[in-house]
């Protein structure tokens, strides 16, 4: 729900008031306004952000940076580029570069069909030369989301020395040079990170092991083994995920060994590794462990029997299938994780019926779980118990359709064409995605004109099956989808436009470069002003839940319309009595769908803020499906996530509660939400 503009303007007046601002001070505050406007229209419009970038004022040319960055439009490069080489302040110059990296991403130009510019890298590579540390880092980290492997050598040249890094700052901006070398992922990068393996801040050692787990690089693996045994958890539970990633059966006993480590954490990430070696060798040990488990009821213990219960189903191993199918009955995360754990040691096989006739889905989770392990049986019966939910008055297995698609899609069958066109007609756009997504793996041109009909009908304020079936359609020659796709410049969503202008790029072979056009707002022009600016109270939101509650202090300043949607939507009620749907130990919880299974939000997208904000444990993120994506789902992390950085949106941190994240089990509910401004501050956004 959106806060009326006239509140939020009476608050900026209200503001400037108490504060007794300057004239050039409320101008400043229009423009910055003004900046966050084109930003969220997504227009990069040089007439009015090249007079920004040349202001006298280094925090309006660093705001004016970061917003063409999130705009992402590469005829933004040449202003970027001459402020990254001629702007005598450090923070202009590092935001141009983390801008850059933004534009140059490589996923971002992969989603906008735009090509990687020579310019761009080649003023990448001259940054790692500049003489302060902090835009070297960040040239490293753009480099790394640039994705071209040439750019190691002069990585590994600049890259600071283990006996340089002396303090907090310095192991901070080490571990943004890791995390471009692992995205990069070139064998000449392990002696390097290698060689901070044993420096004393555990914030590296850590970072080390995330760098094997990443890459798979098995020269890794005799550090690894030491790592195992490091005094501080966080190490240990990388080194873990690594060993397992590197599918080593010999490291079988030692990951064994670590299920009776004193850390819950480090226990998890030995039950994943021992799944990932795909060896049966791992199999007695977890067995052990979750005999051992029988009967606990805590948080810690249901979520590490359901790891268990994961890693024995990736192992694949006929010998644990006893022991799984006794868990079918108890529900929850272990029943979830069982069911589909005995359709992998089963696949094919009538056995798997027999062992599966104990399991009734009580939740919608449960039913997607059920969907999903039928799907993997991928056998005659398993399609017909499928279809037959298909057509289920159960209201569970309706919210289950679109899985249910997914899973039927995935296979080869007589009917299958006629049965995606008609899921194709389902009034769930989800469903619909799914049915185009398929058709579109099929290729079948018989499926053209069914496509192009459903797209040019579809009229749903959620873009995601309009967006399928422009990929699908994409897919046919130009002389058929050319049509369609001009077509779909004209939709109101500005994903879709963006979709299609990216598709009649690569069918013209960029002959034909059309512009998605400004993105359509929900707020009024006199709101962003008040955004952009902190004439506000630090907010928090607490979060009640059947845990605990949790409490989220806002980043007004690096993400003002996140946050302030996250906000608006708290107060609204929104999120009361919503589930955290997804829960992964060691990763993220997940909540705030209204449709609880994953595909939900409040009705409209909102614009990605991209920020520096690292993901760190107790960091809050907007989920996405997408670049611009967001809406009401969040995340928030219960461990550092450094490929998260610069890809999703940080929109706030966890500062009391924590301790009740980690406690969050599928299906825990939010009981209430609530906001509240408790500290008067005025500071100007970065």
């Amino acid at each position: 729900m959106k806060k009326p503009a006239c509140l939020l303007l009476c608050v900026f007046l209200a503001a400037c008031i108490q504060t007794k601002l300057e004239p050039e001070e409320v101008e400043r505050a229009k423009l910055s306004g003004r900046i966050l406007q084109m930003e969220d229209e997504r227009r990069a419009d040089l007439d009015f952000f090249s007079p920004l970038l040349e202001h006298t004022d280094p925090r309006i040319r660093r705001r004016a940076a970061l917003a063409l960055g999130r705009i992402g439009h590469p005829k933004a490069l040449p202003p970027l580029l001459r402020l990254l080489r001629l702007d005598p302040d450090l923070d202009v110059r590092q935001m141009a570069v983390f801008a850059l990296g933004e534009i140059e991403d490589r996923a971002t130009l992969e989603a906008s069909g735009w090509n990687s510019d020579p310019q761009a890298y080649a003023a990448l590579i001259e940054a790692l030369r500049d003489s302060s540390a902090t835009v070297r880092a960040r040239a490293a980290e753009a480099l790394g989301k640039m994705g071209n492997p040439g750019a190691v050598p002069a990585l590994l040249e600049a890259m600071p020395r283990p006996e340089q890094l002396r303090d907090r700052g310095a192991t901070e901006q080490a571990g943004l040079w890791i995390t471009a070398l692992f995205r990069l992922n070139q064998r000449a990068a392990t002696p390097a990170v290698l060689a901070l393996a044993r420096h004393p801040d555990p914030e590296l050692r850590w970072q080390v092991a995330n760098y094997f787990y990443r890459t798979r690089d098995p020269s890794g693996a005799e550090v690894l083994e030491g790592l195992l045994n490091d005094w501080h958890p966080r190490v240990r539970r990388h080194a873990c995920r690594a060993l397992g990633a590197l599918q080593d059966p010999s490291a079988s006993a030692t990951l064994a060994d670590k299920l009776e480590d004193p850390d819950p954490g480090v226990r998890i990430d030995a039950a994943r590794a021992l799944g990932n070696l795909g060896t049966p060798a791992g199999t007695p040990g977890l067995l052990r462990k979750l005999s051992a488990l029988e009967g606990k009821a805590d948080p810690p213990s249901v979520k590490l029997r359901a790891e268990i219960v994961q890693a024995l189903g990736e192992l694949r191993d006929p010998a644990a299938a006893d022991a799984l199918t006794r868990f079918l009955r108890e529900g929850g995360m272990a029943a979830t994780a069982a069911i589909v754990a005995l359709a992998k040691i089963g696949s094919g096989q009538p056995e798997f019926f027999r062992r599966a006739a104990g399991f009734q889905p009580r939740t919608d989770g449960e039913m997607r779980a059920w969907v999903t392990a039928l799907g993997i049986h991928a056998s005659d019966e398993a399609r017909k118990r499928l279809r037959e939910l298909y057509q289920s008055p159960d209201e569970r297995a309706k919210r289950a359709r679109f899985a249910i698609v997914s899973a039927l899609g995935s296979g080869r069958w007589a009917e299958l064409d006629a049965f995606l066109l008609e899921a194709l007609r389902d009034p769930d756009p989800i469903v619909r995605r799914e049915a185009a997504t398929a058709l579109s793996r099929r290729q079948n041109s018989a499926s053209f004109q069914p496509l192009q009909e459903a797209l040019r009908a579809d009229r749903d304020h959620l873009p995601d099956a309009r967006l399928a079936l422009l990929a699908a359609v994409a897919r046919f020659p130009p002389s058929r989808s050319l049509p369609v796709l001009q077509f779909s410049m004209n939709d109101d969503d500005y994903l879709v436009r963006t979709a299609a202008a990216r598709w009649i790029r690569q069918a013209t072979g960029g002959n034909e470069r059309p512009e998605a056009g400004p993105a359509r707002t929900r707020m009024d022009k006199s709101v962003y002003a008040a955004l952009a600016t902190q004439l506000r109270y630090e907010t928090v939101v607490r979060i009640r839940t059947n845990r605990g509650e949790i409490e989220i202090l806002l980043y007004l300043e690096d993400a003002p319309m996140t946050a302030d949607n996250f906000r608006s939507l708290a107060d609204s009620g929104f999120y009361d009595n919503l589930t955290f749907l997804r829960v992964v130990p060691n990763f993220v919880i997940q909540g705030g769908d209204p449709r609880n299974d994953m595909e939900g939000g409040p009705g409209y997208s909102i614009r990605c803020e991209i920020n520096q904000r690292p993901f760190l444990r107790g960091t809050v993120g907007m989920a996405l499906s997408g670049k611009d994506t967001g809406g009401s789902q969040f995340f928030i992390c219960l461990e550092p996530q450094p490929h998260l950085d610069g890809g999703y949106t940080a929109f706030g941190r966890v500062i009391g509660g924590i301790e009740a994240a980690d406690r969050i089990l599928p299906e825990d509910r939010i009981l209430g939400t609530e906001s509240e401004a408790f500290r008067h501050l005025y500071q100007w956004a970065p």
